[in-house]
């Protein structure tokens, strides 16, 4: 009974046919569960297609190992199974330097905006800065940190749109002109009887 309700649950564990795929640095681990020989399985990386070998583990489980050598989005099929899997690290710029550049931190908008990157002390030994508000013309000394409103302002799009399509406003305009003339036509003009 047990089977049979993970059965029908479709409980992954006890398929008898399914593809799995684990990512490991530089390396596809590709296992298939099937009572026959699948055959080896396709994978897909950037476009290339080529074919890795599974070999029988027992139990009718097949296995196969494939060396990756970029990271990327892989498809594998094998017979009538198919999946997917992100294979590497998924942003190896960012992955690359994990700690903070004084020259990367001090780009453009540093100094497009008149400002400045310093460090704030070392792994947070010693007191927070004073935060200032700063005139226009003032800089931060070296015991605060300053802040200058500076008014500016950065627009990046903007666009116009009806509330409604003309066709709409046509129709409601000689919706109002039929209402005027039917109730200026009821309206009734109190004359005084002379």
């Amino acid at each position: 009974f047990r089977r049979t309700a993970h059965w029908l649950m479709k409980e992954a564990d006890l398929e008898a046919d399914r593809l799995l795929l684990r990512s490991q640095p530089g390396r596809l681990l590709i296992e298939r569960q099937s009572s026959d020989d699948p055959g080896p399985a396709r994978v897909t990386l950037s476009g290339q297609t080529f074919p890795v070998p599974l070999s029988a583990a027992g139990n009718g489980v097949w296995r196969g190992e494939s060396t990756m050598a970029k990271p990327g989005l892989v498809f594998v099929q094998s017979g009538d199974k198919s999946a997917f899997i992100v294979a590497g690290i998924g942003n190896p710029n960012e992955a690359r330097l994990l700690t903070a550049d004084p020259t990367a931190l001090a780009g453009p908008q540093a100094k497009q905006g008149g400002g400045s990157v310093t460090w704030v002390g070392k792994a947070g030994t010693g007191p927070l800065p004073d935060i200032a508000r700063l005139g226009k013309s003032q800089k931060a000394g070296t015991e605060g940190l300053g802040l200058r409103r500076a008014g500016a302002t950065s627009v990046s799009a903007t666009s116009r749109d009806a509330i409604l399509p003309p066709w709409a406003y046509a129709i409601l305009l000689a919706a109002l002109a039929l209402w005027v003339w039917w109730r200026e036509g009821r309206l009734v003009v109190s004359r005084p009887n002379t």
